[in-house]
């Protein structure tokens, strides 16, 4: 937690969320901001066609459902689910406004994630133009290895992801997530244990 937030803390309501419980809905109405306490939140849009695509896994320490406070629009833009049991700080819009009147902290947080997440998506068309489908994987799973809810043994950091929720991740079937980390093992690239799949911590 940051220590310039925990005034922030103490006036939001906190709740907790169970593991695998959505806790905003794409276009749903937006009318609060959430700040991460502990636990991960998995961030997904679902397309014209209805299919659902895994953008971004979200590490604690930061705030989520911030859009709202910005522009006209006040639908969800996105779905977040929590992907362990989850601690959050909730404020309303209103709330939030009339707080910052005394405490700057959270805005200018806000807008350095802003910022972070301007540059982020630059780098996510990058990734998704100059690499293979098989090389987006395994970079997804490096990424996923960096966050506080995977596990390490020996020398190997495993994440528990289905294929179904890998395939999401970088635009592809079940199946071909499924043939593609099995190719990833034969590799040497990771380890399989399980659901749960190993990357070395010096990959």
């Amino acid at each position: 937690m940051k220590p310039e937030l925990r005034a922030f803390i103490d006036s939001a309501k906190i709740k907790k969320i169970p593991k695998n419980q959505a806790f905003v809905v794409q276009g749903e109405e937006a009318m609060s901001l959430f700040y991460i306490i502990s636990g991960c939140v998995s961030v997904s849009l679902i397309n014209q066609a209805g299919e659902e695509f895994i953008v971004a896994t979200i590490p604690p320490g930061l705030f989520v459902g911030e859009m709202g406070l910005f522009g006209k629009e006040k639908l969800r833009s996105a779905t977040l689910v929590a992907e362990s049991e989850l601690h959050v700080a909730e404020m309303t819009y209103p709330q939030f406004m009339h707080y910052i009147e005394d405490d700057i902290a959270p805005i200018t947080l806000i807008c350095e994630q802003m910022a972070s997440r301007i540059a982020d998506t630059t780098s996510n068309a990058s990734y998704f133009v100059n690499n293979s489908t098989k090389e987006r994987l395994f970079i997804k799973l490096k990424a996923l290895a960096s966050l506080p809810s995977a596990d390490t043994e020996n020398g190997w950091v495993y994440t528990k992801k289905t294929r179904h929720e890998l395939g999401r991740m970088v635009g592809c079937t079940r199946e071909h997530a499924n043939n593609l980390v099995k190719e990833l093992e034969r590799e040497g690239k990771v380890k399989l244990k399980g659901f749960s799949i190993g990357i070395e911590t010096d990959a």
